[in-house]
């Protein structure tokens, strides 16, 4: 359009009143319009980790990578003929901002900053060989931070750039600042960056679209290890102090600081986000079909699904943030996706109404009379079965999150469980059952079963793939607490069964799983499959490890230790036994048995008197009569005897241990 302006200026020149006549008004609208900028994108972390992985970073290749940079910055500055001098003469050029009137010239500070950072990657993995390398890494990340700094600056003007390259750009220079004060060993102004980088990110995975939401997920998670060192050295000279704790309390510091700084750029990214979502909720993409929505009450409708379904995801990533940074339960607390999950729920129903009411009634028939054409009806059953799908869907992970919060109140069912400290539930929450878990698992199947019976999807087979394999792996977990109930109840015929058929579930998963066509959806549930097993083996094999062979002499086990220098063999020294002491036998009943008197046999200590001399009798009359004196009289007690009641038990005890007298 200017080449043809000036053209016609030059071939028909203007009329003397064109010119006089053009008011001071225009004239400003002109320079205006003429001076004005264009508003450029560049979304930092998605360019970075492309090119990372092109270049030499998926093998960890720093030097391959920092050649790419100096070569990449040598074609910028050539393509925008912003070169350092000219015939073998440099001359210094700085980048301001009036110099930016193409998006390209945002990359040079940008590749500058990463070609310095994989230099003093580089420098790292030589610092082995040589400890002075680590004073040329600090220099060239510091390098690497002050070009990331100059991103952000020009990046924070409005005019510039739209506010999520801004977010970009400031999460970017926190995380080389971060990694600047790790390597020199500043662990709260490093904590600090990075939480700062981490909360950005994982705030801007929420307002990305769908494609690149596992790009930021992941740059979070590769913060968190190092966020936890610094946490860790930052305990210092208190061993009692949580990490978790100080990674949440700097969490949320973190996002006070960003609530004030970054609120108004968050919040042009939401608009500009809803706007494009209002816009684009004209039609429907789903399973590779496009459909119309010309009913303007349901075009409104799904504008508030994706609104609620929006809030619902930041909801998700903020309980996932608490849960991996603190270790408090909220057990007791009512979960607040559940209150969305409902209000969802109704905005589905008042969609399939309206589309039900469309597709029969006095709505078939237009006001000409006519019947509606087969391809119209086509369409709203096609609608008809994304919204309800889309509620299904809903329902499932509705009732996982019941699932995952029933686990929390499992009994403790191994050993190590038992004897570990059990939180304290509040009194209103109850210890579940495994046959809670397996309703809740039922009505997800029965979920699954009213997905498979949605009209329009007959024709395609990937979605049947798919229904069966998520099928399989719901029963895996089904048939594993069904196995728990009957183990509980002492069914161990029941429980042993139902486990092998959970295994077989679940190598049939994970086959249904590989053999569909878009597998990387699924690669969280097919990992978890895969590690199910051995995670259940490898903590039986530890326990058993750590047992010594004399407890275990009934169990066949392959332990390594025992070829070792220390073996496992026997506990030494050997714990502290009961030994049963000496047994006290105490006769009790002596003391209420009345025993006869023998006081008449007692012999007397008073001298007899002399008695009168009786003429001597034979012998035998004599023996016949002391036989006779015997059988009158009864038996006389000794004084042993006498004296026992007495003394009763007190006497039966006394002198047991070799003191007293009998």
């Amino acid at each position: 359009m200017a080449e043809d302006s000036s053209s016609s200026a030059a071939t028909e020149p203007l009329a003397p009143s064109t010119a006089t006549t053009e008011s001071p008004s225009n004239t400003a609208t002109a320079t205006a319009t003429a001076t004005a900028r264009p508003v450029f994108s560049l979304f930092v972390l998605p360019v970075i980790h492309e090119v990372q992985q092109q270049h030499g970073l998926r093998h960890a290749d720093f030097r391959r990578y920092h050649g790419f940079c100096n070569a990449r910055l040598y074609r910028l500055r050539r393509s925008l003929k912003f070169m350092y001098g000219r015939n073998n003469r440099y001359q210094k050029k700085e980048l301001k901002l009036e110099h930016i009137t193409d998006e390209r010239f945002l990359f040079i500070p940008l590749i500058k900053a990463e070609r310095s950072w994989a230099y003093a990657m580089l420098l790292k993995s030589q610092m082995e060989s040589d400890a002075r390398k680590r004073f040329h890494m600090q220099r060239r990340l510091k390098k690497a931070y002050k070009h990331a700094l100059a991103l952000a600056n020009f990046c924070s003007s409005d005019k510039l750039v739209d506010p999520r390259t801004t977010l970009e750009a400031q999460a970017y220079k926190e995380w080389i600042h971060g990694v600047l004060w790790f390597e020199r060993r500043a662990w709260s102004k490093a904590i600090k960056a990075l939480t700062s980088a981490s909360a950005i990110y994982s705030k801007l995975g929420l307002v990305c679209p769908a494609e690149q939401r596992a790009l930021y997920s992941s740059k979070v998670d590769e913060l968190l290890p190092s966020i936890r060192f610094c946490a860790f050295n930052l305990k210092g000279s208190n061993p009692d102090a949580n990490i978790n704790d100080i990674i949440a309390s700097r969490m949320k510091q973190t996002e006070a600081a960003a609530r004030q700084s970054l609120t108004a750029k968050f919040d042009a990214v939401l608009s500009l986000n809803r706007d494009t979502n209002s816009q684009s909720q004209n039609e429907i993409v789903w399973r590779g079909r496009t459909a119309p929505v010309k009913n303007e009450k349901l075009r409104t409708i799904l504008t508030r699904v994706q609104q609620t379904n929006f809030e619902l995801d930041q909801l998700r990533a903020a309980h996932t943030i608490s849960t991996d940074s603190a270790t408090t339960s909220t057990t007791g607390s009512a979960d607040p996706r559940l209150e969305m999950f409902d209000q969802l729920f109704a905005e589905y129903n008042d969609a399939i109404s309206l589309l039900k009411d469309e597709l029969r009634g006095d709505s078939v028939h237009d006001k000409k009379g006519a019947q509606k054409s087969e391809a119209l009806a086509d369409t709203l059953r096609f609608l008809l079965a994304y919204i309800s799908y889309q509620k299904l869907s809903r329902t499932i992970e509705r009732n996982l999150i019941l699932i995952a919060a029933a686990k929390e109140r499992l009994p403790a069912e191994t050993e190590a469980a038992a004897s570990a400290t059990v939180a304290v539930h509040d009194a209103a929450s109850k210890p579940t059952r495994p046959d809670d878990i397996v309703r809740l698992y039922d009505i997800i199947l029965q979920n699954l079963a009213d997905m498979n019976e949605l009209g329009g999807l007959d024709n395609d087979p990937e979605f049947t793939k798919e229904l069966a394999a998520r099928t399989l792996y719901f029963k895996t977990f089904r048939c594993f607490y069904v196995a728990e109930s009957y183990l509980h109840m002492s069914q161990w015929r029941e429980a042993i069964a139902l486990y092998d058929r959970s295994s077989s579930h679940r190598a049939n998963a994970v086959a249904h799983f590989e053999q569909c066509a878009n597998s990387g959806q699924f690669h969280v549930r097919l990992a978890l499959l895969k590690n199910k097993k051995n995670k259940k083996t490898n903590h039986k094999l530890q326990r058993l490890t750590r047992m010594p062979l004399t407890d275990r002499l009934d169990i066949y086990l392959q332990d390594p230790s025992l070829h070792s220098k220390k073996p496992n063999i026997i506990t030494f020294p050997p714990d502290f036994g009961v030994v049963a002491g000496k047994p006290l036998f105490f006769d009790l009943a002596l003391n209420a048995v009345t025993l006869p008197s023998l006081s008449h046999r007692a012999a007397s200590k008073k001298p007899a008197a002399k008695a009168a001399p009786q003429p001597k009798q034979p012998q035998a009359a004599q023996q016949q009569q002391q036989q006779q004196q015997q059988q009158q009289a009864p038996a006389q007690p000794t004084t042993e005897q006498t004296a026992a009641p007495a003394e009763g038990v007190f006497g039966t005890v006394k002198g047991l241990f070799g003191w007293g007298k009998r």
